[in-house]
Protein backbone atom coordinates (compact mmCIF):
# COMPACT_ATOMS: atom_id res chain seq x y z
CA UNK A 1 0.00 0.00 0.00
CA UNK A 2 1.38 3.67 -1.05
CA UNK A 3 1.26 6.21 1.54
CA UNK A 4 -1.77 7.92 1.28
CA UNK A 5 -2.24 12.38 1.72
CA UNK A 6 -5.06 13.06 3.85
CA UNK A 7 -7.31 15.63 1.72
CA UNK A 8 -8.17 19.14 3.22
CA UNK A 9 -10.81 21.71 3.31
CA UNK A 10 -10.48 23.62 -0.37
CA UNK A 11 -14.13 24.36 -1.01
CA UNK A 12 -17.33 26.49 -0.48
CA UNK A 13 -20.41 25.07 -0.27
CA UNK A 14 -23.15 26.45 -2.29
CA UNK A 15 -25.86 27.16 0.24
CA UNK A 16 -28.72 25.94 -2.73
CA UNK A 17 -27.57 22.66 -1.60
CA UNK A 18 -27.87 23.16 1.64
CA UNK A 19 -30.23 20.13 2.76
CA UNK A 20 -27.47 17.93 1.19
CA UNK A 21 -24.71 19.32 3.92
CA UNK A 22 -23.85 17.97 7.06
CA UNK A 23 -21.28 19.26 9.86
CA UNK A 24 -19.03 17.74 11.88
CA UNK A 25 -17.16 19.31 15.35
CA UNK A 26 -13.33 20.68 14.32
CA UNK A 27 -11.28 18.98 16.60
CA UNK A 28 -8.47 21.23 17.08
CA UNK A 29 -6.03 17.84 17.62
CA UNK A 30 -3.74 16.43 15.09
CA UNK A 31 -4.61 14.54 12.20
CA UNK A 32 -3.24 11.07 11.90
CA UNK A 33 -3.90 8.12 9.02
CA UNK A 34 -4.47 5.04 10.93
CA UNK A 35 -3.37 2.01 8.54
CA UNK A 36 -4.79 -1.46 10.09
CA UNK A 37 -2.41 -4.29 9.22
CA UNK A 38 0.25 -2.73 7.43
CA UNK A 39 2.85 0.09 7.84
CA UNK A 40 2.96 1.59 3.97
CA UNK A 41 6.59 3.06 4.87
CA UNK A 42 8.14 -0.11 5.60
CA UNK A 43 9.49 0.68 9.18
CA UNK A 44 7.08 -1.89 10.77
CA UNK A 45 4.93 -4.35 10.71
CA UNK A 46 1.53 -4.49 11.99
CA UNK A 47 -0.99 -1.31 12.46
CA UNK A 48 0.80 2.25 11.81
CA UNK A 49 -0.78 5.75 12.48
CA UNK A 50 1.10 8.38 10.31
CA UNK A 51 0.90 11.83 10.41
CA UNK A 52 0.50 14.24 7.01
CA UNK A 53 3.74 15.78 8.27
CA UNK A 54 7.65 14.46 7.43
CA UNK A 55 9.85 13.42 9.70
CA UNK A 56 13.16 15.26 9.65
CA UNK A 57 15.00 12.08 10.30
CA UNK A 58 14.18 9.89 7.77
CA UNK A 59 12.12 11.81 5.37
CA UNK A 60 8.89 9.55 5.76
CA UNK A 61 5.11 10.60 7.63
CA UNK A 62 5.65 10.79 11.08
CA UNK A 63 4.65 7.38 13.11
CA UNK A 64 2.99 8.17 16.03
CA UNK A 65 1.27 4.47 16.34
CA UNK A 66 2.95 3.82 19.86
CA UNK A 67 1.76 6.74 21.39
CA UNK A 68 -2.01 6.08 21.45
CA UNK A 69 -2.95 3.40 23.41
CA UNK A 70 -4.02 0.38 21.98
CA UNK A 71 -3.79 1.06 18.44
CA UNK A 72 -0.81 -1.15 18.12
CA UNK A 73 -2.97 -4.34 19.19
CA UNK A 74 -3.63 -6.40 16.51
CA UNK A 75 -7.19 -6.24 14.41
CA UNK A 76 -8.35 -9.31 12.79
CA UNK A 77 -10.19 -8.98 9.66
CA UNK A 78 -9.89 -5.23 8.98
CA UNK A 79 -6.10 -5.41 7.15
CA UNK A 80 -6.01 -3.31 4.47
CA UNK A 81 -8.44 -0.94 5.96
CA UNK A 82 -7.26 3.17 6.28
CA UNK A 83 -9.30 5.27 8.38
CA UNK A 84 -8.80 9.25 8.68
CA UNK A 85 -9.30 11.19 11.89
CA UNK A 86 -7.90 13.82 14.92
CA UNK A 87 -5.90 12.82 17.88
CA UNK A 88 -7.26 14.71 20.46
CA UNK A 89 -7.56 15.10 24.79
CA UNK A 90 -8.48 17.50 26.78
CA UNK A 91 -6.43 20.83 24.46
CA UNK A 92 -4.11 20.83 21.92
CA UNK A 93 -1.33 21.75 24.62
CA UNK A 94 -1.79 18.81 26.25
CA UNK A 95 -2.64 16.37 22.93
CA UNK A 96 0.77 17.96 21.48
CA UNK A 97 2.88 17.37 25.23
CA UNK A 98 2.08 13.64 24.81
CA UNK A 99 2.81 13.37 20.98
CA UNK A 100 6.11 15.29 20.91
CA UNK A 101 7.65 13.14 23.52
CA UNK A 102 9.02 9.53 23.49
CA UNK A 103 6.80 6.63 23.70
CA UNK A 104 7.50 5.89 26.83
CA UNK A 105 7.16 8.81 28.43
CA UNK A 106 3.60 9.37 26.17
CA UNK A 107 2.21 6.04 27.76
CA UNK A 108 3.66 7.10 31.62
CA UNK A 109 2.42 10.82 30.52
CA UNK A 110 -1.32 9.75 30.22
CA UNK A 111 -1.09 7.89 33.49
CA UNK A 112 -2.09 10.75 35.37
CA UNK A 113 -3.22 13.11 32.39
CA UNK A 114 -5.68 11.23 30.53
CA UNK A 115 -5.52 8.97 27.58
CA UNK A 116 -5.24 10.28 23.92
CA UNK A 117 -7.81 9.59 21.41
CA UNK A 118 -8.26 8.64 17.87
CA UNK A 119 -11.31 11.05 16.81
CA UNK A 120 -12.36 9.12 12.97
CA UNK A 121 -14.08 10.94 10.73
CA UNK A 122 -13.45 9.30 7.61
CA UNK A 123 -12.32 5.72 6.28
CA UNK A 124 -10.51 5.97 2.85
CA UNK A 125 -9.82 2.03 1.85
CA UNK A 126 -11.71 -0.40 3.17
CA UNK A 127 -9.70 -3.96 3.33
CA UNK A 128 -7.87 -3.14 0.70
CA UNK A 129 -10.30 -1.58 -1.48
CA UNK A 130 -10.43 2.42 -2.29
CA UNK A 131 -14.08 3.53 -1.06
CA UNK A 132 -12.53 7.22 -1.42
CA UNK A 133 -15.03 7.76 -4.28
CA UNK A 134 -18.20 6.46 -2.44
CA UNK A 135 -20.36 8.98 -1.27
CA UNK A 136 -20.04 10.63 2.12
CA UNK A 137 -23.14 8.73 3.51
CA UNK A 138 -21.64 5.18 2.40
CA UNK A 139 -18.31 5.45 3.76
CA UNK A 140 -19.79 6.80 6.98
CA UNK A 141 -21.60 4.04 7.15
CA UNK A 142 -18.68 1.46 6.74
CA UNK A 143 -16.52 4.27 9.23
CA UNK A 144 -19.02 3.30 11.88
CA UNK A 145 -18.98 -0.81 11.37
CA UNK A 146 -15.01 -0.13 11.27
CA UNK A 147 -14.82 1.62 14.60
CA UNK A 148 -17.41 -1.02 16.16
CA UNK A 149 -15.22 -3.47 15.48
CA UNK A 150 -12.33 -2.35 16.63
CA UNK A 151 -13.74 -1.91 19.50
CA UNK A 152 -11.34 0.46 21.57
CA UNK A 153 -12.66 3.36 24.37
CA UNK A 154 -10.34 5.95 22.85
CA UNK A 155 -11.73 5.60 19.27
CA UNK A 156 -14.88 6.60 18.04
CA UNK A 157 -16.90 8.42 15.52
CA UNK A 158 -17.20 11.79 15.32
CA UNK A 159 -20.65 13.10 15.82
CA UNK A 160 -22.57 13.95 12.68
CA UNK A 161 -25.53 17.09 12.08
CA UNK A 162 -27.94 17.52 9.86
CA UNK A 163 -28.13 20.59 7.81
CA UNK A 164 -31.02 21.98 10.00
CA UNK A 165 -28.85 21.56 12.98
CA UNK A 166 -25.56 23.00 11.32
CA UNK A 167 -26.34 26.58 12.85
CA UNK A 168 -27.30 25.35 16.87
CA UNK A 169 -24.42 22.82 17.04
CA UNK A 170 -21.68 25.54 15.33
CA UNK A 171 -23.04 27.98 18.33
CA UNK A 172 -22.63 24.83 21.12
CA UNK A 173 -19.48 24.11 19.90
CA UNK A 174 -18.00 27.74 20.41
CA UNK A 175 -19.53 28.17 23.72
CA UNK A 176 -17.95 25.30 25.02
CA UNK A 177 -14.62 26.77 23.85
CA UNK A 178 -14.25 24.66 20.72
CA UNK A 179 -13.30 26.17 17.04
CA UNK A 180 -16.36 25.31 15.04
CA UNK A 181 -17.23 22.43 12.28
CA UNK A 182 -16.26 20.92 9.49
CA UNK A 183 -19.42 20.71 6.50
CA UNK A 184 -19.58 18.70 4.20
CA UNK A 185 -21.70 17.04 0.98
CA UNK A 186 -22.84 13.79 1.93
CA UNK A 187 -23.36 13.07 -2.24
CA UNK A 188 -19.80 13.81 -2.41
CA UNK A 189 -16.34 11.47 -2.62
CA UNK A 190 -13.89 11.73 -0.02
CA UNK A 191 -12.22 15.22 0.05
CA UNK A 192 -14.76 16.80 -1.93
CA UNK A 193 -16.95 19.87 -0.60
CA UNK A 194 -15.76 19.99 2.78
CA UNK A 195 -15.13 23.28 4.06
CA UNK A 196 -14.69 24.56 7.38
CA UNK A 197 -16.91 26.46 9.40
CA UNK A 198 -14.53 28.82 11.98
CA UNK A 199 -15.42 30.73 14.65
CA UNK A 200 -14.03 34.21 13.85
CA UNK A 201 -13.66 37.17 15.64
CA UNK A 202 -13.34 40.81 13.65
CA UNK A 203 -10.13 42.80 15.15
CA UNK A 204 -8.59 46.31 13.91
CA UNK A 205 -5.00 46.95 13.62
CA UNK A 206 -2.55 48.37 11.20
CA UNK A 207 0.19 46.93 9.11
CA UNK A 208 3.58 47.18 10.67
CA UNK A 209 5.65 45.03 8.14
CA UNK A 210 5.78 42.16 6.02
CA UNK A 211 7.16 38.63 6.22
CA UNK A 212 8.64 37.30 2.91
CA UNK A 213 6.48 34.93 0.76
CA UNK A 214 7.30 31.60 -0.40
CA UNK A 215 7.02 29.11 -3.60
CA UNK A 216 4.89 31.36 -6.09
CA UNK A 217 5.19 34.18 -3.83
CA UNK A 218 9.01 34.08 -3.06
CA UNK A 219 9.73 37.62 -4.59
CA UNK A 220 6.88 39.06 -3.37
CA UNK A 221 5.01 39.43 0.23
CA UNK A 222 3.84 36.40 2.30
CA UNK A 223 2.01 37.70 5.00
CA UNK A 224 1.51 41.35 6.56
CA UNK A 225 2.54 42.56 10.40
CA UNK A 226 -0.25 43.78 12.31
CA UNK A 227 -0.02 45.75 15.29
CA UNK A 228 -2.35 47.57 18.04
CA UNK A 229 -1.42 50.01 21.01
CA UNK A 230 -1.13 48.78 24.31
CA UNK A 231 -0.46 51.62 26.84
CA UNK A 232 0.17 54.15 24.02
CA UNK A 233 3.07 51.39 22.79
CA UNK A 234 2.36 49.79 19.84
CA UNK A 235 3.05 45.88 19.60
CA UNK A 236 3.06 43.10 17.16
CA UNK A 237 0.34 40.68 17.47
CA UNK A 238 0.36 38.56 14.47
CA UNK A 239 1.23 37.76 10.24
CA UNK A 240 -1.64 37.90 8.57
CA UNK A 241 -2.66 36.42 4.73
CA UNK A 242 -5.34 35.42 3.13
CA UNK A 243 -5.65 38.81 0.81
CA UNK A 244 -6.13 38.73 -3.14
CA UNK A 245 -2.95 37.95 -5.46
CA UNK A 246 -4.02 41.30 -7.26
CA UNK A 247 -3.69 43.10 -3.39
CA UNK A 248 -0.68 41.40 -2.51
CA UNK A 249 0.83 42.83 -5.30
CA UNK A 250 0.14 45.92 -4.69
CA UNK A 251 1.34 46.13 -1.64
CA UNK A 252 4.62 44.88 -3.07
CA UNK A 253 4.84 47.81 -5.61
CA UNK A 254 3.98 50.01 -2.47
CA UNK A 255 5.39 48.42 0.49
CA UNK A 256 5.75 52.04 2.09
CA UNK A 257 2.72 53.19 1.52
CA UNK A 258 0.69 50.35 3.09
CA UNK A 259 2.87 50.70 5.83
CA UNK A 260 0.80 52.17 9.15
CA UNK A 261 -2.70 51.40 6.71
CA UNK A 262 -5.37 50.05 8.80
CA UNK A 263 -6.84 46.67 8.38
CA UNK A 264 -9.38 44.14 9.48
CA UNK A 265 -8.33 40.42 10.11
CA UNK A 266 -10.05 37.82 11.02
CA UNK A 267 -8.47 35.69 14.13
CA UNK A 268 -9.76 32.57 16.13
CA UNK A 269 -8.48 34.03 19.63
CA UNK A 270 -5.97 36.33 21.39
CA UNK A 271 -3.35 34.29 23.13
CA UNK A 272 -2.25 35.30 26.80
CA UNK A 273 0.85 36.33 25.08
CA UNK A 274 -1.12 38.67 23.13
CA UNK A 275 -1.08 36.96 19.81
CA UNK A 276 -3.53 36.24 17.60
CA UNK A 277 -4.32 32.82 16.70
CA UNK A 278 -5.04 31.81 12.58
CA UNK A 279 -5.36 35.68 11.75
CA UNK A 280 -6.25 36.38 8.21
CA UNK A 281 -6.82 39.41 5.93
CA UNK A 282 -10.17 40.99 5.86
CA UNK A 283 -10.42 44.24 4.27
CA UNK A 284 -8.73 48.13 4.62
CA UNK A 285 -10.64 50.51 6.03
CA UNK A 286 -9.90 53.97 6.63
CA UNK A 287 -12.69 54.89 9.27
CA UNK A 288 -10.22 53.92 12.02
CA UNK A 289 -6.73 56.06 12.93
CA UNK A 290 -4.31 53.87 14.15
CA UNK A 291 -4.40 55.40 17.60
CA UNK A 292 -8.09 53.67 17.33
CA UNK A 293 -6.23 50.06 17.07
CA UNK A 294 -5.86 49.38 20.88
CA UNK A 295 -5.31 46.26 23.09
CA UNK A 296 -8.66 47.23 24.98
CA UNK A 297 -10.62 47.40 21.91
CA UNK A 298 -9.37 43.70 20.52
CA UNK A 299 -9.88 42.34 24.01
CA UNK A 300 -13.59 43.83 23.64
CA UNK A 301 -13.87 42.25 20.07
CA UNK A 302 -13.10 38.75 21.44
CA UNK A 303 -15.86 39.32 24.04
CA UNK A 304 -18.53 39.75 21.47
CA UNK A 305 -20.31 36.35 20.40
CA UNK A 306 -18.37 34.44 17.98
CA UNK A 307 -19.31 34.57 13.64
CA UNK A 308 -19.44 31.57 11.81
CA UNK A 309 -17.56 31.70 8.87
CA UNK A 310 -16.87 29.04 5.96
CA UNK A 311 -13.57 29.20 4.29
CA UNK A 312 -10.96 26.73 2.39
Amino acid sequence: MTVLVPARCTSDLPNEFREHHVAEPKIDGSRYLFYIGSDPTGRHQGNTLLSRHISKVDNLPVDKTGHVIGLKNPIPGLTGTVLDGEVFFKDFTYTQSILNCSTANAIERQKDGGILKYHVFDCRVFRGEDISGLPLSKRRQVAEAVVKHINLPNVSLVPQWPHDRIQEMFNLIVAAGGEGAIVKDVRMGYGCSWAKMKKSYEISCFISGYKPGNGKYSDSIGAIAVSIYNDGKPIEIGFASGFSDVVRAEMNKNRDKFLGRIVDVYAQELSAGLRLRHPTFLRFRDDYAQVDCTLVRAKEAFKQGAKSRRIR
